[in-house]
């Protein structure tokens, strides 16, 4: 139980969100935690549901333009990866690839110059 509770700590922490807002965003597996715990009284793929309330909050703080602009970053974040991993000679890509990450990758670098603005 414990370890679950940090994982959901982190979780609102990271994405500057309300421990009900790190559930919120878990059940929409866009949280990368591991699953809850074995003893686990209710065997759901989305996990337990929330009280009313806590359904309530989290619906304030995870929006679906949050999770949507969550959704953006994650990808943009994976093409900059390729690129640095590109530019760190890990990988190799043909040309079509290798412009296309180049592409994504201008953007994320636009992207995170302004996150402070979307946040």
């Amino acid at each position: 139980m414990d370890e679950w509770r940090q994982c959901l700590q982190f979780g609102s922490e990271w994405h500057q969100t309300t421990l009900q807002g790190a559930y919120s965003l878990w059940q929409a597996q866009s949280l990368s935690v591991p699953s809850p715990p074995a003893n686990q009284w209710m065997k759901l793929e989305s996990g337990q549901p929330m009280l009313p309330s806590d359904a309530h909050l989290a619906g304030q703080t995870i929006t679906e333009v949050k999770l949507a602009q969550i959704g953006v970053e994650a990808r943009l974040a994976e093409y900059h990866e390729l690129a640095v991993h590109h530019e760190a000679g890990v990988r190799q890509y043909s040309g079509h690839q290798l412009e296309l990450i180049q592409e994504v990758d201008g953007w994320y670098l636009q992207f995170e110059e302004t996150v402070p603005a979307v946040r």
